[in-house]
């Protein structure tokens, strides 16, 4: 497991500082002890020395037994063991011991040394006296000759306590000099390792998304460079990512707003992204689908193959596709792959455009053409038989003439009110708009009376009663000749449509809304219920022959749908084959709504 940086920093100074202070103590130890060796040789050699002029010649003439008095006396006066030893190694005076019966010296190496004319010096155990002692040798010459070594030694004793006592304050001098240092290695570390938390702290504050912080500059210049560096990425990170934000939601927003569903899978098949229309057109919700098969969320084969040929193949591919084929629903498919800058492959990008209103448009524009065209040339071509018939010699039988112009009559009234319904329904279109059309506050029940008086002689035909449900008091703001218009359209449908002696109900109210609804109930015989959404299209008629037969131009229903429209209203139907219809036309009392 790591260690954090100030421990490491704290125990590579201390243990620094140990061993300095180690190195330090024992180099000073074994200075202090040759220091006082050497004083104390010293002492030992000027001792010898004097020792050497008090004997004098006597060494020389053989005196041993005034050299050992001398010896004695001399090592008692200076409290230190004196020994007078022939240059044989032969002792012959001694200031602790009888020279007869001490050992021969000679093989001794400070003798050794004297006896070579040199100062010799040793240190060892003396088993004589039982103690560490100091032996500091020198030659007695006399005229220029060797005659004996004088040696003078002194136990290492006093030594060892001054040493001793200089080990301890030695000691507690090291000891309180590591204490110091490892308080100052603490400081030093954590003034060291300050700066690197902080810039520590200030990199996970980044990682954490908090761009807008900033690292304080450390005291240290490398830190201090290391810190701007990071502040300057976290400054140029948060625009970029500011930039990238504010792209993707700019993107994310134009997506959501398209009408076109757009989604997008990674390589593996899953849902990456999707906008809202994707989810109305799947009934689904993208955000929570993330992550998922789109096999499992489509369920379209069609579509999965398209999707999969966007995947194969390098350009950009298109194709149509029905996805529900009961209620016509058509898709435009638009996809291509993803790749990343390398060129490879890493998903697919496909965009769905719902085309069912232009295929309904198209179609209803097919249909017009194709309704209009036969609504004109029926009568156009009777009116070309007739007449063609009349110049034929027809005309030579008065009777004949008289039909054949009377059929004529009929087929040019019905190509004019043909004619005049489609100027109707353009002027409604384009020349009167909602703004141009003008609105008073008009009494309804007049206005129903007046449609339905109108459309009697045709109910009388039928022997059709026409009832009127509807205050006296009822007035709203309406355009009366539209709205005339419409009632006599919808109670002439209903004449049509209804059996002989079938009633009619007319009733106008205001709603809780402030809706002016204006309904026309028959008992005639009904309209299919998949008929239902077209009969307000221009001659779309349920039973073409039957229409036709009754001299309907095709186009009441849309005129009265246009009429609403104007008004900012509606029209709606509710029917059943065999029971009857009721036609609702609901207009808003309140003209801002």
């Amino acid at each position: 497991m790591p260690k954090k940086l100030l421990w490491q920093l704290y125990l590579s100074f201390l243990l620094i500082t140990l061993l300095s202070t180690l190195a330090v103590g024992i180099y000073a130890s074994n200075a202090l002890k040759s220091f006082y060796l050497d004083q104390l040789t010293a002492e030992l050699e000027d001792n010898a020395q004097l020792i050497i002029k008090l004997l004098g010649k006597s060494v020389s003439e053989g005196q041993e037994s005034k050299i050992d008095s001398l010896a004695k006396q001399i090592g008692e006066d200076i409290g230190k063991r004196v020994t007078i030893i022939l240059p044989s190694g032969l002792v012959i005076g001694d200031s602790d011991e009888d020279p007869l019966r001490m050992d021969n010296h000679a093989k001794r190496p400070e003798i050794l040394s004297a006896i070579k004319g040199d100062t010799g010096s040793s240190s060892r155990f003396s088993r004589t006296i039982g103690l560490d002692m100091l032996y500091v040798a020198l030659p007695i010459q006399h005229d220029g000759r060797l005659v004996g070594v004088v040696r003078i030694s002194t136990s290492m004793l006093a030594i060892t306590h001054t040493l001793e006592k200089a080990y301890k304050r030695l000691a507690w001098a090291v000891l309180a000099m590591l204490v110091v240092t490892a308080l100052l290695s603490l400081a030093l570390a954590r003034r060291i390792s300050r700066p690197i938390r902080e810039i520590n702290r200030g990199a996970e504050r980044f990682a954490a998304g908090d761009l807008d912080h900033r690292i304080p500059k450390p005291p240290i210049e490398e830190m201090e460079y290391l810190a701007g560096t990071m502040n300057k990425m976290a400054t140029q990170l948060n625009e970029r990512i500011r930039t990238i934000t504010r792209q993707r939601n700019e993107l994310e927003a134009l997506l959501s707003g398209m009408v076109e569903a757009v989604f997008m899978v990674d390589r593996d098949g899953l849902l990456i992204w999707a906008n809202h229309a994707f989810g109305e057109l799947f009934k689904t919700d993208p955000i929570a689908l993330r992550n998922q098969p789109i096999a499992e969320i489509i369920q379209h084969a069609p579509l999965m193959e398209f999707l999969h040929t966007c995947i194969r193949s390098e350009e950009p591919s298109e194709t149509d596709i029905i996805l529900e084929k009961k209620s016509e629903r058509f898709l435009q498919a638009h996809g291509r792959r993803i790749t990343d800058p390398e060129g490879t492959y890493t998903g697919a990008l496909v965009v769905l455009n719902d085309v069912t209103r232009l295929k309904m448009l198209e179609r209803v524009r097919q249909d017009f053409v194709a309704n209009v065209s036969h609504e004109l040339k029926t009568p156009i071509t009777s009116i070309i038989g007739f007449v063609e018939t009349l110049r034929d010699g027809a005309m030579a039988n008065p009777e004949k003439s008289v039909e054949f112009l009377g059929i004529i009559a009929r087929q040019a009234e019905r190509l004019n009110a043909i004619i005049n319904d489609l100027l109707m329904l353009s002027r409604l279109e384009h020349d009167a708009p909602v703004d141009s059309v003008r609105f008073e506050s008009i009494n309804v029940a007049q206005i129903a009376r007046y449609a339905i008086l109108t459309c009697s002689d045709k109910a009388r035909a039928k022997d059709i009663s026409i009832n009127l449900t509807c205050p006296d008091d009822l007035n709203a703001p309406i355009n009366a000749p539209l709205v005339e218009q419409a009632i006599i359209n919808l109670v002439d449908n209903a004449i049509k449509y209804s059996e002989t002696g079938g009633p009619i109900l007319v009733t106008c109210h205001i709603n809780s809304d402030e809706i002016l609804q204006i309904a026309v109930k028959d008992s005639g015989v009904g309209i299919p219920k998949e008929e239902l959404p077209r009969i307000f299209e221009r001659f779309y008629r349920v039973d073409k022959a039957r229409s036709r037969k009754m001299g309907g131009t095709g186009l009441g229903l849309s005129i009265v749908k246009h009429i609403s429209r104007v008004h900012n209203g509606r029209v709606t139907v509710e029917s059943e084959q065999g029971v009857g219809s009721t036609f609702t036309i609901s207009l808003p009392v309140n003209r801002s709504t």
